[in-house]
């Protein structure tokens, strides 16, 4: 047996190609280590005969097997086998490589093969323990799979064998399988986080989680689908390198014949009900479980699941479809049209459209129409409205193409501009909307959605006559109109006023006009007619109860928000509200608690680019709480994704968090770069998303130049938050100022903060009170919370203030513990890693002299040592002193004790 500890051999090597099941070059290692390790150690147990690997084609048995014989290498002897339907068809065929060293004389019976290849192989092997590894069980012949199981249970092999279906493996592996003699690892496909890795190790750099995300989704995690997809993607530039950073151009992923073979290899062992299966899912896209079974074989379904190849989402109605993207495309394309009609056929013929769910009639008709067949007027215009709000604006377009008549392409143009909006043509999306022909024909109801969607246009537009509000009152006044002479509900008049008042509150909520849009979301949510309207209502008012310091109110609503989603069908926001929603909510969010909520609100509020919008989300945080490498990680990639989708106003935002992050690190020329980046690209954007942007410029700024200048713009900032009725932002701006230095705003900051229902909100009341007091304990006390909470630059400076305070009382007991807090000595963050609260304000070359000063190394062999004038080393101490708050080497080296 081999006897190793799988925990302490070498790591692996860059994996090579392989032969069989291949797996990509560049592959992460540490994606599957652990089964490489598990492997190992089964082997190492004497009791085992072996191992088998079982997994679904494509990933990556062939590859984890020869991963665990290479660390084996110089310890045993190995065979390899590799099962074929070719040697299928012969006795002993997987064997030949064995038997024609054999004479004639030793291969009459099976006995007597089983006699020769025992002493062939010990013969060989000098004394090494005997491995055989054994590719594609399932397709041994009987005779050659009997010899290779007497080796195993006779102990002269251990195997080691990779299989797709275990109970299709040959009668005697099955058995020492059901024995416990085999030792069972279950292959399964990458997780989202192992194809990020993945992807990372293949194309040698950082890549945007919006790549990750369409990647995983398209491959199912799948290795070989996903090299495949991965390989035609870089070669038709949809996927890009740029600043960097590999990232999604926003174009249709392309397909290629190499893509088509790799699917139909995986799909080259299913049967004909199988087959059948397959192609329904990849025509229909998504049907309801009792709808599949009754036009398909259960047992085939089953057996597909089995596989991996479907994705049964469990409800009322449950539902099924194929596992990836990719397989689903390849095998649409491959249906003929006449076959693909008659399986619609089939399954029209079967469907109960009274309680099938709009997603499934989406399908249907999208199915229809790519068979060629003429679908009615109306019929067409409800699909691509219902594809638009499943979030497929591409399909809306090609249902809208298939209306020929002037009155339903007047009919579609609302469906268009939102199909538009969702492809990121904004340009287009607009003038079609703001052309008088666009609404000069089209009914109440088709005229009001399209000067919605005018309304929602113009507030990214940087025109100065650019007036959202405009088309909102013309609604506003024609709706009014039409109410005086008839009954308000008669024609829709009730649904279309409660989407006008929606509608203002958004445009309020842009514009900053933040207790009227409360006022507006409020009567929404307690008595808009439509659950829909309600819900959508109570996610905006959420984000504007946290703004306002109603964080825990806000907290209430949005598990309320959840809860009716899960229930109804509610499209989201068409409005261009990109992640201003999501990133106004970040004052209240100082919590590893908090975060995740917002990014559970995300879900809710972004429309389009949601894996951008949450790293760029994530990101932000990070940067406001001082986790400056872990926010750069996740912004860099972000803001290059941007660039490639729809380089709106969260672009200036993201340059300006990487700057603040950047100055953090004392990177200067890099924060000095991103800082006017963001000023450079700032453009008309909602009012909360401009003011946190500006709330990074300031602290950049800071970092970089003048902090009273930064003081003075934060108090007006503060006062327009203020004015606004913005209490969450204006305490974020206050508690920025006061934190710089200024001790003339600490009881205005200690008022607001009383008001405020968040964690920040506790934290810079307290913080404002220790301060007012001169209690160090107190400041303390807030520190390691904050540092505990993650929020590293709060930590800092409370930590900061409480040691000029101990400084000042010639506290030492005060001072020690506030310079082991800055230096690096709080608890753990949120989030992991180590609250280094100096340390990580600190530079390289600053901690190393820092370093070597407290340990009384002079300021010229410092010099000497690295290389640098004594005046370097000087300046270096000069910042080191500023940072740690210490004046001298005794105090330097106390805080490095």
């Amino acid at each position: 047996m081999i006897h190793s500890d799988a925990a302490t051999l070498p790591g692996l090597r860059r994996p090579q190609v392989l032969q069989g099941e291949h797996v990509p070059n560049g592959m992460s290692a540490y994606c599957r280590k652990p089964l490489v390790d598990e492997v190992l150690a089964a082997l190492a147990q004497g009791q085992n005969l072996g191992v088998v690997l079982v997994g679904t084609y494509g990933t990556g048995k062939t590859y984890l097997a020869r991963q665990a014989l290479d660390r084996l290498d110089g310890q045993a002897f190995v065979v390899q086998i590799r099962g074929s339907s070719a040697a299928d068809a012969m006795p002993y065929g997987a064997l030949s490589s064995l038997l024609c060293e054999l004479d004639e004389d030793l291969v009459t019976s099976p006995l007597a093969v089983l006699r020769g290849i025992t002493q062939l192989l010990r013969r060989r092997a000098d004394g090494k323990s005997i491995l055989v590894f054994v590719d594609n069980v399932q397709d041994l012949d009987e005779l050659a799979a009997v010899v290779l199981t007497q080796l195993a249970a006779n102990g002269t092999v251990q195997l080691v064998v990779t299989c797709q279906d275990l109970p299709k493996a040959p009668r005697g592996i099955v058995g020492l399988w059901k024995d416990g003699l085999l030792h069972r690892v279950d292959v399964r496909p990458f997780s989202q986080p192992d194809v990020a890795q993945w992807l990372e190790a293949t194309l040698g750099g950082p890549v945007s989680l919006a790549c990750s995300e369409v990647l995983y989704n398209a491959s199912g995690g799948n290795p070989r689908f996903l090299e495949a997809i991965l390989h035609e993607q870089t070669r038709a530039a949809t996927l890009v390198h740029s600043d960097g950073v590999w990232v999604l151009t926003g174009k249709p992923l392309a397909y290629s014949r190499t893509m088509t073979d790799t699917v139909f290899t995986a799909l080259s062992s299913i049967s004909a009900a199988e087959k059948h299966v397959t192609e329904v899912l990849a025509l229909a896209g998504t049907l309801t479980l009792d709808h599949l079974i009754s036009v398909s074989d259960p047992a085939a379904i089953d057996a597909l699941q089995q596989r991996g190849y479907l994705t049964v989402v469990h409800g009322d109605p449950s539902s099924v479809s194929l596992t990836n993207a990719l397989m689903a495309n390849v095998v649409r394309k491959e249906v003929p049209a006449g076959r693909s009609r008659e399986l619609l056929a089939g399954v029209v013929a079967c469907a109960d459209f009274s309680v099938m769910p709009p997603s499934a009639e989406l399908s249907l008709a999208a199915w229809a129409a790519d068979c060629g067949m003429q679908l009615e007027a109306d019929k067409a215009l409800y699909a691509a409205g219902l594809a638009n709000r499943a979030g497929n604006p591409a399909l809306a377009l090609r249902l809208i193409d298939l209306l020929h008549d002037p009155a339903g392409r007047v009919a579609a143009v609302a469906e268009k501009i939102r199909a538009l909006i969702g492809l990121g043509e904004l340009v287009k999306a607009r003038n079609l909307a703001l052309d008088p022909a666009a609404v000069a024909e089209a009914p109440l109801r088709r005229w009001v959605d399209i000067m919605l969607l005018r309304s929602a246009l113009l507030c990214s537009d940087d025109r100065p006559e650019a007036d959202p509000r405009a088309p909102l009152d013309e609604v506003h006044a024609r709706l009014k109109a039409e109410e005086s002479g008839s009954d308000p509900d008669a024609h829709g008049l009730l649904d279309m006023r409660e989407e006008l008042s929606l509608a203002q509150a958004q445009v309020a909520v842009h514009d900053g006009r933040y207790r009227e849009a409360l006022s507006g979301l409020t009567r929404l949510v307690d008595g808009a007619p439509s659950t829909e309207g309600r819900t959508l209502a109570a996610s905006l008012l959420a984000a504007l109860l946290a703004l306002t310091g109603r964080g825990a109110e806000a907290s209430s609503l949005m598990r309320s928000v959840r809860a009716s989603r899960s229930e109804i069908d509610v499209p989201l926001p068409m409005h261009t509200l990109p992640a201003s929603a999501l990133l106004g909510l970040l004052p209240a969010a100082s919590t590893a608690h908090d975060a995740a909520a917002v990014a559970a609100g995300s879900n809710i509020f972004l429309a389009a680019h949601g894996a951008t919008s949450r790293e760029l989300g994530t990101g932000v945080l990070d940067a406001y709480c001082g986790r400056s490498e872990q926010a750069l990680e996740r912004l860099i990639p972000a803001l290059s994704q941007l660039k490639q989708l729809d380089p709106d106003s969260t672009s200036a935002l993201g340059a300006a968090s990487i700057a603040y992050a950047y100055a953090l690190l004392g990177e200067k020329d890099l924060a000095l770069e991103y800082l006017q980046t963001s000023q450079r690209e700032q453009k008309r954007t909602s009012r909360w998303v401009l003011s946190v942007c500006s709330y990074f410029q300031l602290l950049t700024s800071a970092e970089l130049a003048s902090k009273e200048k930064a003081i003075v713009r934060l108090f007006g900032l503060a006062d327009e938050a203020r004015s606004r009725h913005a209490t969450a932002l204006e305490l974020m701006f206050l508690s920025a100022a006061v934190r710089l230095g200024s001790n003339g705003g600490t009881e205005r900051l200690v008022a607001v903060a009383s008001s405020v229902q968040s964690t920040l909100g506790r934290q810079c009341e307290a913080y404002g009170t220790g301060v007012i007091k001169r209690n160090s304990s107190a400041l303390l006390e807030v520190a390691r919370e904050a540092a505990t909470a993650g929020n590293v630059v709060f930590a800092r400076d409370a930590a900061r203030a409480a040691l000029k305070i101990a400084n000042d009382a010639s506290d030492r007991n005060a001072i020690r513990a506030a310079q082991q807090l800055i230096r690096g000595g709080a608890p753990a963050a949120a989030g992991g890693g180590h609250a280094s609260l100096g340390e990580g304000q600190l530079t390289a070359r600053e901690h190393e002299v820092a370093a070597m000063a407290a340990a009384g190394v002079s300021n010229k062999d410092i010099a000497a040592k690295m290389h640098i004038s004594v005046r370097t080393v000087e300046g270096h101490l000069y910042q080191i002193y500023g940072k740690l708050q210490v004046t001298s080497r005794a105090e330097l080296r106390e805080s490095f004790a």
